[in-house]
């Protein structure tokens, strides 16, 4: 970075120095003409304007004074020379941004960082806000098309990004970009537009739709003029919308919105204090009401997000429209990357700590970044935070249900990240006033009868001491046989030692390809228990402490205060951000049977409301999280089966039959290609080292009546001399457990062979 500063100065340097040059040479030539021309005039005690006009042609059409002209003319011509020096050596912030970490656009500081062009139009005051409170304002929107520096600045930012191929973001931006185009193509340039509050992920989204915009206006031709004289553009320009309170909003935000609205020509509304769903309806009814859709900075590790999808429909209950999730898969590493790699303006509070910007009573820097432990050392920038999951870590922590309805009831902006947080808020102001209306509501995020409909599942199974032999895993066979009796089909199962990157990665595909995983170990006190972070860190969220686990954890200690907890015990209450803690319904109340005579009223209500108390089971995003402690992984594994999850029957029969296996390989055979192409999955358990060899063949399906005619099927294939057993369970451990046993005698006597 030293040597392309060098070079750059180098080359403004030469540049300054030619332009100096040039200028003198013309001064030398204006001023030995002008001398030239007095001689004459000395000469000749009477000219007409023929002569003069004649002795000027030569230089000059038409002639001025030499000096006024020829160096006006000149001056221009060696400033243009020094300003295009400029552009190309991008060394003056005052013709480029500045690259972010070093002297970032700062959001207080003036103008002047603006190219000229811009800044003429920030005096002009483009950028302007009604000061109503109730009403939605409307700023820098005009008739006129995108300023045509704007246009061709996002139109090579374009092609950087196309072209660019860094393995750390290349895949993530080429993905992105072809959402935003998607957009554009489904809805046209007029009815896209961009949630922008200045955070990081706004600014973020706001450089994709401009660059993807402007493609689209060249691939359609919509840059030419209407006509040859025409000089009005006709380039569309990106459309934003920036909900804003004012009164709690960061200075340096704003800031950086008007600079930046102003910058690149943005066509920019502003809704105050309005709430979100509200101001989404004005938006669409400003716009007649036609389907629009929303580019949202969202991320998976965002409040409420993590059912998010691409392109998500509007609720029911809100205005019809598409949220755009261009950035959904996106890690906060990513971000900065994007945003330094393409040297792009960002607001200067990142600069000093915070990483994560919501308003000022609840946003404060990031203390991961605080420099040194001493108070006053300042804070490094927020691209330099290496735990990820600590990203927001400098938000206050309030109670979630109280900043939502704030959000939504009174008319807050929306913060970084919370754009799925303001959704689920109004969805919870319309259920409540549905519910004060007498209508049903459904039943909150972690209730008891919160129950999924559940088909596969991964098993991760962590710990050092399998991996050593020092024990046995029991807790994958006890999960498996207690998810199969709900019909789920574990496909996965992985043995890991304590290493955060191997968890992590590990949770992050089985999270992404099975409905539900389960994880066993890692969790506790000690200094390898580090699987509730590598959780965390695979959903993209981060860890902080569970003010509902604090309150367990005080209980279970008998403490009245969370300071009187040990360092060991607090640890357990740091759980994912968005963790929940399920619990499984209270058991129906016991008989209440006549006290014994002479028993004390006090005694007799001691006995019968006294209750076991239950430890709630951790679940982040589709990641149930259990010990690994066989006895409380068990316990655990009965209440998610017995509580959370939903019935889907598996129907199964079983045949052992007395033979060696390469015997009924035929008959299998023909059974499978008539009957696995409907549904019904075979199974064949070779066992040996006893009297008689003895196979053990199993079916399985969710239609009951297929696997009964699968099995008549492949019993008429087989002599009946062989068949010792007929079940219908697919247990491999013997006859114990064998339910509805059919003896040879029984298969005889059925005319089943």
């Amino acid at each position: 970075m030293f040597r392309v500063r060098v070079s750059r100065l180098l080359v403004l340097g030469a540049s300054y120095c030619v332009s100096v040059a040039l200028f003198s040479v013309e001064t030398e030539d204006i001023l030995e003409e002008e001398q030239q021309q007095q001689q004459q005039q000395q000469q000749s005690s009477s000219s007409s304007i023929s002569s003069r006009s004649r002795g000027s042609s030569s230089s000059k059409p038409f002639y001025l004074p030499p000096m006024l002209c020829s160096s006006t003319t000149r001056l221009r011509q060696t400033f243009a020379f020094f300003l295009l020096a400029c552009r190309c050596s991008r060394t003056l912030s005052f013709f480029h941004p500045p690259t972010p970490g070093r002297s970032t656009l700062h959001a207080t500081s003036p103008s002047p960082l603006l190219p000229i062009p811009f800044r003429i139009r920030m005096d002009s005051s483009l950028f302007s806000t009604a000061t109503s409170t109730s009403t939605a304002s409307v700023s820098s929107e005009s008739e006129d098309g995108q300023d045509r520096e704007a246009y061709e600045d996002a139109l090579f930012l374009y092609k950087r990004m196309r072209a660019d191929d860094d393995p750390h973001i290349s895949t993530q931006l080429h993905t992105a970009l072809d959402v935003v185009e998607q957009a554009l193509r489904l809805y046209g340039p007029s009815h896209v537009f961009a949630s922008y509050n200045g955070g990081k992920d706004a600014v973020v989204v706001m450089h994709l739709l401009r660059v993807a915009l402007a493609h689209y206006v060249q691939a359609h031709e919509l840059d030419e003029p209407s006509s040859s004289s025409s000089t009005t553009s006709t380039v569309p320009r990106p459309r934003l919308v920036y909900f804003e309170q004012p009164s709690t909003e960061f200075p340096e935000v704003k800031a950086l919105v008007t600079q930046t609205t102003q910058r690149y020509d943005l066509d920019l509304k502003v809704y105050q204090n309005v709430p979100f769903a509200q101001g989404l309806k004005a938006c669409i009814e400003s716009e007649g009401g036609a389907p629009l859709a929303f580019l949202l900075g969202t991320r998976k590790g965002d409040p409420n997000c993590k059912e998010q999808e691409t392109f998500a429909p509007s609720s029911t209950w809100m205005p019809a429209f598409m949220r755009v999730n261009p950035i959904l898969n996106w890690t906060y590493g990513d971000i900065w990357h994007f945003l330094r790699k393409f040297n792009l303006p960002y607001c200067s509070l990142y600069d000093q700590g915070y990483t994560s910007l919501g308003k000022v009573d609840d946003t404060l820097p990031n203390p991961a970044l605080a420099v040194g432990k001493t108070e006053g050392g300042g804070y490094y920038p927020a691209h330099m935070l290496t735990d990820w999951s600590l990203e927001r870590a400098g938000r206050v922590d309030k109670k979630k249900e109280a900043t939502a309805r704030v959000v939504a009831a009174d008319g807050g902006g929306i913060g970084e990240g919370e754009e799925c947080d303001a959704i689920e808020a109004a969805a919870a102001a319309v259920a409540a006033a549905a519910g004060a209306a007498g209508a049903p509501t459904p039943p909150p995020k972690g209730s008891h009868n919160d129950k999924a409909d559940v088909k596969t599942a991964g098993l991760i199974i962590i710990g050092d001491e399998i991996l050593k032999g020092k024990t046995s895993d029991t807790n994958s066979l006890y999960a498996a046989r207690r998810l199969r009796e709900r019909g789920v089909s574990v496909q996965r199962i992985s043995v890991l030692s304590d290493a955060h990157a191997d968890i992590e990665a590990e949770v992050r595909v089985q999270a992404a390809k099975f409905d539900i995983v389960i994880t066993s170990g890692g969790v506790g006190p000690t200094h390898d228990d580090i699987t509730i972070k590598a959780v965390a860190s695979a959903l993209g969220q981060g860890v902080s402490e569970n003010e509902e686990m604090i309150g367990k954890l005080q209980e279970a200690y008998g403490v009245a205060t969370r300071e009187e907890l040990s360092d060991g015990q607090r640890k357990m209450a740091l759980l994912p951000d968005h963790a929940r803690l399920r619990v499984p319904p209270p058991p129906p109340p016991p008989p209440h049977p006549l006290p014994p005579a002479g028993a004390s009223t006090a005694a007799v209500a001691v006995g019968t409301t006294g209750t076991k108390k239950v430890w709630p089971v951790l679940m982040c995003g589709n990641v149930y999280v259990l010990p690994g402690v066989p006895s409380f992984f068990e316990q655990k594994m009965d209440t998610i089966v017995d509580h959370f999850l939903n019935h889907s029957p598996i129907y199964t029969r079983k045949v052992v039959l007395e033979v060696d296996e390469v015997e009924i390989v035929e008959p299998l055979n023909r059974a499978v290609a008539e009957f696995e192409k409907q549904g019904c999955v075979f199974g064949s358990y070779p066992f040996y080292g006893e009297a008689c060899p003895r196979v053990v063949i199993t079916l399985e399906s969710t239609d009951e009546a297929m696997v009964e005619a699968a099995k008549d099927f492949f019993l008429g294939c087989i002599p009946p001399g062989h068949v010792l057993h007929v079940g219908e369970d697919d247990d491999l451990r013997g006859r114990e457990g064998e339910g509805n046993m059919m003896t040879p005698a029984a298969v005889e006597s059925a005319n089943l062979t």
